[in-house]
């Protein structure tokens, strides 16, 4: 009865689909023939052919059209990579797991692909055919285009069965693209080709699944109908290329209601108020390839098909800018990074024109994303947009249901800002991070939360959480009886109290949960007391054993903390990026028993290695106290 529900509420257009699926939903053929009536006769991809040559020219004469060229330009001089066998085994060989070898010219390739494609069109002289075409016959040879870290046990590679990941739909929608951009310029025999490598490695495995009527027939492509990013990506990417070259407009909505169906799945993995545990990074990357899709279809259809009618995907794009402390940074959290793309700003402002952006996405520079989100904002939509507005970041933004707070002084002053989090340690692309937090001073992070680490083999296995960045020993949380946070749903956090004002913001979290029962911990209680009239962040622990124990609490930087000549009292620098270093004061206190400071420089290669200062008390104790003061 369940998914009969669900079926009927995404028979119709305009749809505000529900949420949380809870259960496999199968195909409805009646839905597919519903949807094949409202798409066109003929394929069709956003953007412009090359052959409507009032557009390109337009662009061609803009800044972000001469940038392309020039790198297109570039790339004529280039070899195409080479990723040979030897660097893709290298992730499933024991003791390697390194992926970042084959990655880094698998990417380039389609790198190279789109801009030889882009300056092609801008210039319309055949200059970049020749290469082009060497490109599409390099990618239609490839042994495998799924990615090797997702291809454990090399049946992609061997060619035992197609395997859809990120990287191979990527693979297709950049190909189909290219056909449905150069249509009527390529090699017929060369079309050809690429369309048979299309069905073969993604539209006959997808399409499978879009007909299965049960959830293990979807394997290996879990992401079918999934909360995370993968669901968003492969879809958008997937139903991109079927739109642009599938002739045959049934067999097109057939991946168009596949991915209907995965709607309520994939916003389900965000938190009732938006919040996304992935963190702003995959944000960026599983909404915006969302907002791809939904606009993909919206076109496709005329504005028949809508997957963004639902409040909660509104919901959802508000976290982009609700979760910022300034500019376009916010903390760190999980394996995502901190950084907003203006691009998925601008995606979100086509379906949602009321909702403010910040001011740097308000300025569109043409084809300033490639092709995929440059074909869906550059070509007519932008410019028929109203202009986008901006609002000045409230005081502070709550995120309840995940206990995620940003808590800053007001847009024109420029001192501290804080973001908190408690939530469980089970979440998408989860750290044992219950209690985190992240001290900012405008875009600079001063200390606390240090974000993610390389991937390797290592980083999505079983052994996740021997990498420090990831544990709770990369994290400012507090070590007790020498015992790390665990991971699992079970081990979370509670939001005791909450007291906001205009002046001044408090916080009290309940930590306990996160720990075992090595821990042997009574009561942990973090208090976060932001001041916006003295400009200061405190954060306070109290923690109470059983019996007693050893009581730890790191302060974390990318930058230096130097003792000055008060005792307790440090001098914290870190560098800014624009120069002169940023620097605050941080005063110590703590209750309970003698301490010292013990420095270590946790490694994260090719990151940033944050350096940890923890406050160490130097005996066990029953109860204690420790607290961090940062003030200019």
């Amino acid at each position: 009865m369940k998914n009969i529900l669900i079926i009927l509420a995404v028979a119709s257009c305009g749809i505000g689909l529900p949420y949380p699926a809870e259960a496999f939903v199968p195909p409805n053929s009646a839905r597919v023939a519903q949807i094949a009536a409202l798409l066109k006769e003929k394929p069709s991809a956003p953007g412009a052919p090359i052959s409507d040559r009032a557009v390109w020219d337009r662009l061609a004469a803009t800044a972000g059209g001469k940038r392309i060229l020039k790198l297109a330009n570039e790339e004529l001089k280039n070899k195409i990579p080479d990723c040979p066998d030897a660097l893709y085994l290298e992730f499933s060989t024991p003791g390697n797991g390194n992926r970042t070898h084959y990655e880094k010219p698998y990417f380039n390739r389609t790198r190279m692909l789109q801009r030889l494609v882009l300056g092609e069109c801008l210039e319309n002289k055949g200059r970049f055919l020749p290469k082009i075409v060497e490109c599409i016959e390099t990618l239609c040879a490839e042994r495998s285009w799924t990615m090797p870290a997702h291809d454990r046990n090399l049946s992609a590679f061997r060619g035992e069965r197609m395997n859809v990941d990120l990287g191979g739909a990527h693979r297709a929608q950049e190909l189909a693209s290219t056909l449905a951009v150069l249509n009527g310029v390529l090699p017929p025999e060369l079309v050809a080709k690429a369309r048979a490598e299309l069905e073969r490695r993604t539209f006959a495995p997808v399409r499978r699944c879009c007909q299965a009527k049960k959830e293990k027939d979807c394997n290996p492509m879990w992401w079918f109908q999934g909360r995370a990013n993968w669901t968003a990506v492969c879809h958008s990417c997937v139903v991109r290329a079927a739109l642009a070259v599938i002739e045959d407009r049934n067999d097109r909505a057939i991946f168009v209601e596949g991915a209907e169906r995965c709607v309520p799945w994939f916003l389900s993995g965000f938190t009732e108020d938006g919040y996304c545990s992935e963190g702003l990074g995959y944000w960026n990357y599983g909404w915006g390839n969302f907002l791809t899709l939904a606009l993909a279809v919206r076109e496709a259809t005329d504005g028949k098909l809508d997957f963004c009618a639902s409040e909660k995907a509104r919901t959802v794009m508000k976290f982009g800018t609700g979760v910022l402390v300034a500019g376009c940074r916010a903390a760190p959290i999980a394996d995502g990074g901190g950084n907003l793309d203006n691009g998925v700003l601008q995606l979100g402002h086509l379906i949602w024109p009321d909702l403010p952006m910040t001011a740097p996405a308000t300025v569109r520079t043409p084809l300033a994303d490639g092709f995929s989100k440059s074909s869906l904002i550059d070509f007519g939509q932008w410019d028929r947009m109203p202009k986008p507005s901006v609002a000045d970041y409230p005081i502070r933004t709550e995120f309840p249901f995940a206990q995620m707070f940003v808590l800053r002084p007001g847009e024109s002053d420029m001192s501290f800002r804080l973001s908190v989090k408690a939530g469980h340690n089970a979440e998408f692309h989860n750290h044992n991070d219950i209690g985190t937090y992240a001290v900012f001073i405008g875009e600079t992070q001063l200390a606390g939360d240090p974000g993610g680490s390389e991937y390797t083999a290592k980083t999505f296995g079983a052994h996740r959480y021997e990498i420090k960045v990831i544990n709770s020993y990369g994290h400012p949380v507090p070590v007790l009886n020498g015992c790390l946070q665990m991971p699992g749903k079970q081990f979370a956090g509670k939001v005791l109290n909450t007291e906001f004002t205009a002046a001044r913001d408090t916080l009290t979290f309940d930590l306990r949960g996160g720990y075992g029962e090595d821990a042997a911990v009574q009561s942990l209680i973090r208090t976060f007391v932001y001041d916006r009239e003295n400009k200061t962040v405190t954060v306070t622990d109290n923690v109470t054993f059983k019996s007693t124990g050893t009581f730890s609490v790191p302060v974390l930087t990318a930058g230096t903390l130097e003792p000055s000549d008060r005792e307790g009292v440090y001098r914290l620098s870190v560098p800014s990026g624009k120069g002169a270093a940023l620097s605050s004061r941080v005063e110590v206190k703590v209750e309970g028993a003698p301490w010292h400071i013990e420095k270590d420089t946790i490694p994260n290669p090719n990151r940033i290695s944050p350096n940890r200062y923890a406050i160490t008390l130097k005996e066990p104790v029953r109860t204690a106290t420790v607290s961090v003061r940062y003030s200019p």
